[in-house]
């Protein structure tokens, strides 16, 4: 298998929340296991920050990067499951 974050592919799909946070996907933002609960600070919802620039160069979300890039086995179990290329299961399609 290939770890490929498809939120760094230069395909940002970026997704925000009902309680205004910006999640790096639509899978992170509908998480129920809370994996990302450390993107979801109050100094990062959107009714607190002038930019989503702000909240995409944070310390939170730079160091989310370094891990999906530099340390991707401690990446969220949701970024390991949608962002990984099994190269035998032939029925998925990847970016």
């Amino acid at each position: 298998m290939e770890f490929i974050p498809r939120c760094l592919t230069g395909m940002q799909i970026f997704t925000m929340s009902n309680e205004g946070y910006l999640a790096p996907c639509c899978w992170a933002a509908a998480d129920k296991r809370h994996e990302y609960e450390f993107l979801r600070k109050e100094h990062l919802n959107i009714k607190n920050v002038s930019s989503i620039e702000e909240i995409l160069t944070s310390k939170e979300w730079e160091d989310f990067y370094e891990i999906l890039t530099k340390n991707p086995e401690q990446s969220p179990p949701c970024c390991k499951l949608h962002c990984c290329i099994d190269y035998n299961d032939s029925d998925r399609k990847y970016v």
